[in-house]
């Protein structure tokens, strides 16, 4: 899972997770807020454990507990990966520099 200012384009922070679990996220936002402080908006795409769809006003736990502490959201449009080009851009160097540089296991990575 990847976070970056949208502002500044700076990667705020990476994570390899072993799940999407709600819980594991939280844990990596409570470190990446403690560090930043609280943001004024994010935006996420609509999968778990960013959205709900089956939830009345499609939000998650996750995100429920972003609009309780103050955070805005925002969501990109499903199928429209240019609401976060540079995002997507950032995930596309990330990739090239990790293949070009892969080590033997996830850990070494």
């Amino acid at each position: 899972m990847t976070v970056s200012d949208e502002w500044s384009r700076f990667l705020l922070d990476v994570w390899i997770l072993s799940n999407g679990h709600r819980e594991q996220v939280r844990r990596c936002f409570d470190q990446l807020f403690e560090r930043h402080g609280f943001p004024h908006h994010i935006r996420s795409d609509n999968g778990a454990p960013f959205a709900a769809p089956n939830s009345d006003l499609g939000f998650s736990k996750l995100s429920a507990w972003w609009l309780a502490v103050g955070i805005d959201l925002e969501r990109v449009r499903p199928d429209n990966s240019q609401d976060s080009g540079a995002h997507e851009r950032m995930h596309r160097d990330i990739k090239h520099e990790l293949q070009c540089h892969a080590k033997s296991n996830v850990r070494y990575q």
